[in-house]
């Protein structure tokens, strides 16, 4: 054996090395890039082409591997019905010739405008804002890389400790969140619009980082509590999962998001609930009955009660008024009813319908209901997708907690989880950034993974 050949196996053993050493933080590692990273639905370029870049290596990677399962692993149904998403989506992107779309619902007030300027009508595709919809489909990949990486390469090292990473990230959005509100000092803060004043953590939105912070919760409880589904257990996890959710619960007050802290209640209880289903009860309901009455007393008296401001939301008279949202959307799918407008369209299709309702709203990127959205912008097809996830995530949901016992509660914790989500989008629009998106993937690949499994 030559001497280039030694140096070249010394080589190839040390990368090898390399990578079986990083291996299992590379799955919380990007978890915790989407989630720093994607804190924004606005259209930012600089930080999400960073996630892009990421996203593609890590695909990369991952179809190259040689110890993959074999591809048909990926016929799982969030993988389906993603995958569904995503050719539906990028159907809004291929042109048509003028004599389809212009007879398509909604599109009236496209042709008025070319024929104002004087110019013949060009192929255009299904999308009224074709350039932001075609930009959007780069939000996918790093969906695509979640669902490749926990479906075809990943080991349960890898995935526990990502437990870790995501959890100790949202330790720093409390300890960011802290010097954003008491400090309060540009510096703080991530992004250009957003709430200032308010702990938004890594995000632009507070009520996105009390999403975060409200998934995160009930992942903190297990690491302290995860002797009760039969793992082993780490003396470490115990302490860390204690100090994690005690700042996460403190962090949700701090972020002013009404949403975020009904929601930190429903995990609170629901938590508990799973982690101790089959104990001695009395203590732990009167555990949870003093950590809530505690949570309602600091919201009372240190963050100036915000049940009241949210409801407030929905009602007429206020100039972010979620009901007058939800209207103008509605009456505005009307018209673009079927095909709908186009995703990625909403800002500008609301401005052409805002005037119509009783108050003018100064800046509204997306409808505050992520649902209402999407069929604005998606019609029928985006309607029947939302309907498939929803009905795949019911039919899992009851089979989990009709099966729910100490040896599987974390898949108790996955739904819990994904309730928060997809809660939350009801009245805002989690979902729209890559961090929140990202982070459901990747609990409802686990949740699936672990039925398919057990």
């Amino acid at each position: 054996m030559s001497i280039n050949d030694i140096k070249k196996n010394k080589l190839k053993s040390l990368s090898s090395s390399i990578v079986e050493n990083i291996r299992p933080w590379r799955l919380g590692a990007f978890l915790v890039i989407c989630i720093f990273l994607g804190g924004t639905s606005q259209n930012i370029v600089q930080p999400k082409t960073i996630i892009y870049l990421v996203s593609l290596f890590l695909i990369g990677v991952t179809l190259s591997e040689t110890n993959h399962k074999p591809f048909k692993a990926l016929l799982r149904p969030p993988i389906i019905i993603g995958g569904g998403f995503v050719l539906a989506f990028s159907a809004y992107s291929v042109p048509l010739p003028p004599s389809i779309w212009v007879s398509l619902p909604g599109r009236d007030v496209v042709v008025e405008g070319f024929r104002l300027i004087e110019k013949p009508l060009p192929w255009m595709p299904l999308s009224v804002t074709p350039e932001i919809t075609l930009f959007s489909l780069l939000d996918f990949l790093p969906l695509i890389a979640v669902s490749l990486i926990l479906t075809l390469s990943a080991q349960r090292d890898e995935i526990e400790n990502s437990y870790y990473a995501i959890v100790g990230l949202a330790i720093a959005s409390v300890v960011l969140g802290v010097f954003q509100v008491f400090i309060q000092a540009k510096a703080f803060y991530f992004y250009d619009i957003t709430n200032e004043g308010f702990a938004v953590g890594f995000f632009s939105n507070a009520n996105h980082n009390a999403t975060f912070l409200t998934m995160m919760f009930p992942i903190a409880l297990y690491l302290v509590f995860h002797t009760a589904s039969g793992r082993k257990t780490k003396i470490k996890d115990k302490p860390f999962g204690l100090i994690a959710a005690v700042l996460i619960a403190i962090g949700v007050l701090m972020t002013g998001s009404t949403a975020g802290y009904l929601l930190l209640i429903f995990v609170v209880f629901s938590s508990t609930i799973a982690i101790f289903r089959k104990t001695v009860w009395q203590p732990r309901i009167l555990a949870i009955i003093c950590f809530v009455t505690l949570l309602i007393a600091l919201d009372l008296f240190l963050f100036g009660g915000q049940l009241q401001q949210f409801l407030s939301k929905f009602t007429a008279d206020s100039d972010t008024s979620r009901s007058v949202a939800f209207s103008t959307t509605w009456e505005a799918s009307q018209d673009f009813r079927i095909f709908g407008s186009g995703p990625g369209s909403f800002e500008d299709v609301y401005k052409l319908y805002e005037d119509r309702g009783s108050i003018t709203l100064k800046f509204l990127p997306h409808a505050h209901n992520d649902y209402l959205q999407i069929w604005l912008e998606m019609g029928v097809i985006g309607g029947l997708i939302i309907l498939a996830a929803m009905l795949w995530f019911i039919i899992t949901a009851v089979g989990v907690l009709r099966k729910a016992n100490t040896t599987n509660v974390i898949n108790t914790i996955f739904v819990i989880i994904l309730l928060v989500a997809i809660l939350h989008s009801t009245a805002d629009y989690p979902l729209r950034t890559l961090g929140v998106s990202t982070l459901f993937c990747y609990i409802m690949l686990l949740l699936d993974k672990a039925c398919h499994t057990s």
